[in-house]
């Protein structure tokens, strides 16, 4: 003692005991103060959904979920787990819903930074050897500075890290909830497979990661929303009516997923044809003729497919045009409207990835439309069906 407090002080003199060491039992050795979470950051999803049950003031551990307008019972339920409400709630209305188990995981750490949210799912995925779908949602959120012992700073070269709160949820499997829970609990102890796993990647990914605990045992939540698709509307201004007595369209302002509406003809006839939506994209054509091209238009049967897909790209529309009309083995004058709107980027797995030669894709819709010939299109229907 003597020794370091010289080493540590430019002087010391005599030291003494002020009064004898005391050994007092029965004394707080520890207090783990539970957070709590604010309901108000509770947000329901689907279109029957109209508020919360949640109060302003949740407790850990505490549950509530969706009010649904129609009455309906909400599907999941938000909880509150270490001062942030984890969770989905769904009053899903025209919306689809799945269902099922859920691990929840929540870690402390010492880190120099917090990874990007894709790059943990990723990392969690690794660690634990599942999927990468598997992991439904990872978060981190970078804490106060700390500063590091001696044998950490010239380990790290930086003497200041950041305190870390590391969580996720984990979709489980059919019967594989003790599993997963067995392996989420090891996600902290560097000792075990999963731990070590974690711990390599993420320092990797960030430079550094010191101490990593639990700050809430990880929880097996059944009966939890794993995938919700909301359901899409389309804004009717999208749907362009053709012809020369065209005057606008008859569509709302909001069309729901199978609605339809025409053009609306200024001499009072009927319009050929209809707007639809479909998967969130105002499809097909409406047409007033006019009295000078009345009878030239031909109407018949469409199919209309929508694909979702994940690519480097999209291919250009004459390629794509000519890909479906092979892949269907059909006349391309058959093959209509073909488009491929590019949407957000997702990181690949690890497999995915080595086998695209890239660490990302982007989402893509591809759609388009079939006129096939009298009586086929019940085929038509079926070929578009296997394209995916």
């Amino acid at each position: 003692f003597v020794a370091a407090m010289w080493q540590a002080v430019d002087y010391l003199g005599s030291v003494e005991q002020m009064h004898t060491p005391l050994r007092v039992p029965d004394q707080v050795i520890g207090f783990d103060e539970h957070k709590s979470c604010r309901g108000d950051r509770a947000v329901p999803m689907g279109d029957d959904s109209n508020g919360t049950t949640c109060p302003a003031n949740m407790v850990e551990g505490m549950t509530c979920a969706a009010h649904c307008t129609s009455g309906a019972v909400a599907n999941g339920t938000f909880i509150c787990v270490a001062g942030r409400i984890r969770l989905e709630s769904v009053c899903p209305g025209r919306a689809l819903v799945k269902m099922g188990d859920k691990v929840l995981f929540t870690l402390a750490a010492v880190a120099s930074k917090c990874p990007p949210s894709e790059q943990l799912r990723t990392i969690l995925a690794d660690a634990l050897e599942v999927a990468l779908e598997t992991i439904d949602r990872a978060f981190c959120e970078a804490g106060g500075n700390v500063a590091l012992l001696e044998d950490d700073v010239h380990l790290t070269s930086h003497p200041i890290a950041k305190t870390v709160t590391i969580g996720g949820d984990i979709n489980v499997g059919d019967g594989g909830s003790k599993d997963l829970l067995s392996s989420a609990v090891q996600l902290s102890d560097g000792t075990t497979a999963v731990g070590s796993r974690f711990a390599i990647a993420l320092g990797r990914t960030i430079g550094r990661v010191g101490s990593v605990q639990h700050l809430q045992t990880p929880l097996h939540l059944p009966s939890q929303v794993s995938d919700f698709v909301p359901y899409r509307t389309c804004r009717g201004e999208q749907a362009r009516p053709l012809g020369e007595d065209s005057n606008g369209t008859h569509c709302p302002t909001v069309m729901s997923e199978g609605a339809t509406c025409t053009a609306k003809c200024d001499l009072g006839t009927t319009a050929n044809g209809t707007f639809m939506c479909v998967a969130g994209k105002v499809r097909l054509t409406s047409v007033c003729t006019g009295q000078k091209h009345n009878g030239s238009v031909i109407l018949g049967d469409k199919v209309l497919f929508t694909l979702a897909a994940m690519a480097s790209k999209c291919p250009s529309l004459e390629q794509l045009h000519r890909i479906l009309a092979l892949a269907l083995r059909i006349d391309s004058n058959v093959v209509k409207g073909v488009f491929c709107d590019l949407g957000k980027e997702v990181l690949l797995s690890k497999d995915d990835a080595r086998l695209a030669g890239r660490p990302t894709a982007r989402v893509l819709t591809i759609g388009g439309e079939l006129s096939p010939h009298v009586g086929e299109s019940e085929r038509f229907l079926q070929m578009a069906a296997q394209l995916a």
